[in-house]
């Protein structure tokens, strides 16, 4: 089944989707947030003498991921969001799977990140990649705009608005 086939939430009003989208922003905030403030605190409480050689393949193996899962969410995204480029407004169900999905790829990011700095009990490298999902994450709240707004012709620069 093709991903813009899937509409679990069809008959969804746009204040509906947008009180849902602040719920599920919150939620995939504080988690990854409390794991990387608990880790720092973590690993400074007991000395950052853990293992190096382990942070860093831990390091790149979450920036490996990061580095996949991010833009491959902003693909599907994009995708379920294609009406947007026509200039129409994007319905709710749609607006919501693809906020989701990115959002729930930064919040991994940040998860694994942070979980980095626990199990090899250091901060660097893993800290920075745990940090900079959370910043991008944070810098992405739900603001609905796609769905109210049809102002996604792409012809038109004037008009062109990109949906968050």
């Amino acid at each position: 089944m093709a991903l813009h086939h899937f509409h679990v939430l069809g008959g969804v009003k746009p204040e509906t989707a947008l009180r849902w989208a602040w719920e599920t922003w919150l939620v995939m905030a504080v988690i990854p947030a409390v794991v990387f403030i608990a880790a720092i605190w973590r690993v400074m409480e007991n000395g950052a003498a853990g293992r190096s050689g382990a942070a860093l393949a831990w390091w790149i193996g979450s920036g490996v991921f990061f580095a996949l899962a991010f833009p491959a969410a902003l693909f599907a995204r994009a995708r379920l969001f294609r009406c947007y480029e026509k200039g129409h407004a994007i319905p709710p169900g749609l607006y919501l799977q693809g906020m989701v999905l990115v959002w729930a790829s930064l919040a991994a990011a940040g998860l694994v990140g942070a979980i980095g700095c626990l199990v090899t009990r250091t901060l660097l490298p893993n800290v920075g990649i745990a940090a900079l999902p959370l910043f991008v994450f944070f810098a992405m709240w739900p603001n609905g705009n796609a769905m109210v707004h049809p102002t996604g012709r792409t012809d038109d620069p004037g008009t062109y608005e990109e949906a968050r």
